[in-house]
């Protein structure tokens, strides 16, 4: 959790102005330095993650919090850094897609033998290395955003003058 001597609004206000959204395009040909993260910003809270012009990685991580007024009139915000949850969603689908192609081919092996699409031995070897392609995507793309949590909460600091009264979320 961060906590900041400024109101919800001038949270709101700063991080918006040092934003890349694809909801204000002329912010897209910002300069890194100017505007180092990519996201989304609300009067309500925000996701942002780091932003790089060389390469795309929805895997990176994300920080993402809520904009909390405290009872002596500064902001508390809790704060989660971990992958978004969209590309979170879509690989417990690959996973689970995964888990039904392998179990579909260990009981057509059971069954007896298949002729009409192949041996099922072969249908899981295929579906082990979707899987084995799927985990070593995944370890490089979060490799690639190793840096960026660090980054992300240091931003956030000093951008907002919080200081870290609790452990942040990582997820």
């Amino acid at each position: 959790m961060l906590r900041t001597s400024l109101t919800p609004e001038a949270c709101y206000e700063r991080l918006r102005a040092r934003t890349v959204s694809l909801l204000a395009p002329t912010t897209l040909f910002s300069r890194p330095s100017r505007r180092p993260v990519y996201g989304s910003v609300s009067r309500q809270g925000f996701a942002l993650t780091k932003y790089t012009l060389l390469y795309r990685n929805d895997l990176r991580t994300e920080a993402s919090g809520r904009f909390l007024l405290a009872p002596d009139g500064g902001t508390e915000i809790p704060v989660r850094l971990g992958m978004s949850r969209v590309p979170a969603v879509f690989m417990t689908f690959w996973f689970g897609f995964i888990a039904v192609f392998i179990a579909g081919a260990i009981v057509a092996w059971l069954g007896g033998p298949v002729r009409a699409y192949g041996s099922p031995a072969l249908l899981i070897l295929f579906a082990l290395a979707m899987a084995g392609l799927g985990v070593a995507f995944m370890a490089f793309a979060r490799w690639l955003s190793r840096n960026e949590g660090p980054f992300l909460l240091r931003f956030l600091c000093e951008l907002l003058e919080a200081e870290e009264i609790r452990t942040v979320q990582r997820g």
